[in-house]
């Protein structure tokens, strides 16, 4: 249980290993606790926002609440069951590592990611069938460097290369200068597109997953 005066901090660091293991979900833990984070909100209406069973948001408030991540803020009183209003304890929470002794960091990362990239091939592959008749794994070997991608067998209007959703693993063998430009030119694409980020209606929203690290020789 977190301590009582910790109530509506901008940044909670959280020092437990039981809130750890409760935040250790990734997306699954964000899309619970976003409803709350900055703002009281009941159970029903976050299911609503976070479009996820009601059963599903019920359950997790319960142990949010009870491991004193969310505080209750008012309760309406009403015919039947109350109506309880309920608010994370902080804004953000920061998580260290080394709380959650039950996974490794390649597991923890695993978890952060695994319902993002299901989202994000979704999508692909959604878009993908708009665009070609039908796609074929292709795998192939060049200069002893194995690779893959889905290719599209026969586009049913002619489609530029642009058009099609990049979804690629490259492994490249770069010389030293080149690899360090191509680590600049991937974080300044980060930050320019960032700074252009717009959360209003009407603005296309899309989903940009860039990873770049070197392989261990």
């Amino acid at each position: 249980m977190l301590p009582p005066d910790l109530m509506w901090q901008k940044v909670l660091l959280v020092s437990d290993e039981k809130t750890a293991e409760l935040l250790s979900h990734g997306t699954q833990t964000i899309n619970l606790l976003a409803p709350f984070l900055g703002k009281e909100n009941t159970t029903k209406n976050a299911a609503l926002e976070s479009e996820i069973k009601l059963n599903i948001v019920s359950y997790w408030v319960h142990r949010f609440y009870n491991a004193g991540i969310l505080r209750r803020t008012r309760t309406e009183k009403r015919r039947g069951s109350p109506i309880h209003h309920y608010r994370a304890i902080a804004d953000e929470f920061l998580v260290p590592t080394e709380l959650i002794p039950s996974a490794s960091d390649v597991e923890l990362m695993e978890r952060m990611q695994q319902q993002e990239y299901r989202m994000f091939t979704a999508h692909v592959v959604s878009h993908g069938r708009k665009l070609s008749d039908g796609w074929d794994l292709h795998y192939f070997c060049d200069a002893g460097v194995q690779s893959w991608t889905f290719r599209p067998r026969e586009a049913k209007t002619p489609v530029d290369l642009w058009q099609r959703p990049l979804h690629d693993w490259l492994h490249l063998e770069l010389e030293p200068d080149d690899a360090e430009a191509l680590r600049q030119d991937v974080w300044a694409l980060r930050e320019k597109y960032l700074a252009l980020d717009k959360r209003h209606q009407g603005y296309k929203r899309v989903t940009l997953h860039l990873g770049l690290v070197e392989k261990n020789q």
